[in-house]
Order: C-alpha cells, then sequence, then structure tokens
C-alpha cells in the first residue's frame, strides 16, 4: 500500500475550460508575471525619463546663472585694469603703494572668474555623468523588457 500523501488536482471539464480562458493555467501564470514585471520596468523608464528632464531644466539653469557671473566676473576684471584713482598715484611713494593695491584687485578678479570657469566645468561633467548614468539605466530595463517579451 502506498503512503502518497500528495494531492493532485486535475481539472476536467468546465472548470479546465474556465482556468483557459481565464490564463490560470501554468502558463497564463508565468504570462501574467511577466505582464507585470513589464509594466513595472515601464513605470521605471518614465520615472527616469522624467529624472532626465528635471535634471536638464536644473543644469540648464545653473549654467545660465554661472554665466551671468562669467560676465560680471570678466566686467570685474576689466573695471579692475582701468580702475586707476589719479590722487593716488600723485608721487613715486603713492604710485608704489597704489601698484600692490592694483595688481592684488586685479589677480583678485581674475582668480574669482577662474573659479566660476572651474564650477562651470565641474557642473557640466557632473550633468554628462548623470545622464550616461540615467541613460545606461532606462538602456538596461528596456533590453531586460525586451528579454522577457
Amino acid at each position: 500500500m502506498s503512503t502518497n500523501t500528495e494531492k493532485t488536482t486535475i481539472y476536467t471539464g468546465i472548470v479546465a475550460k474556465v482556468m483557459a480562458i481565464l490564463g490560470l493555467d501554468e502558463a497564463g501564470k508565468v504570462q501574467k508575471f511577466f505582464k507585470g514585471e513589464i509594466k513595472s520596468m515601464n513605470r521605471l523608464i518614465t520615472k527616469l525619463e522624467a529624472n532626465k528632464q528635471t535634471n536638464k531644466i536644473n543644469f540648464d539653469e545653473a549654467v545660465s546663472n554661472l554665466q551671468e557671473e562669467v560676465e560680471d566676473a570678466t566686467e570685474a576684471i576689466e573695471n579692475a585694469y582701468t580702475n586707476i584713482q589719479i590722487e593716488r598715484i600723485s608721487d613715486n611713494a603713492s604710485m608704489k603703494s597704489f601698484g600692490k593695491r592694483y595688481w592684488s584687485r586685479i589677480s583678485e578678479a581674475e582668480s574669482n572668474l577662474k573659479d566660476i570657469n572651474e564650477r562651470l566645468s565641474d557642473i557640466k561633467g557632473e550633468n554628462k555623468e548623470s545622464i550616461k548614468d540615467i541613460d545606461d539605466q532606462i538602456t538596461k530595463w528596456k533590453e531586460r523588457i525586451a528579454k522577457i517579451n
């Protein structure tokens, strides 16, 4: 005598037909699983594309602000070169003293412009990396969808 405790149910007749129509057989369950996964991945892709758009808007605004700072800093350099006060260079001693301040202001203005340009370059590099990362993620999800679809 067999002590088989496993219970096997074989659906026949109307139950089998209803299960087939509703896709409740094993193939239907697998298909339903993949359909859910594809839907989930498509939502992730949509979110990633929205993040990419948000990053673009923030990047454009940051670049615009830094370009305005570049213009201001460039103007500050020009002003530093042309800011010579005649009363401060009336004799040799005052010329020597003014010369130190004059070149110090120019160096400071040039350094400020260099810092702004470096920030602009950094932001562009970070944005490029961010876009590449998002694009890589989107590509990965699309490839996975293609494999299971």
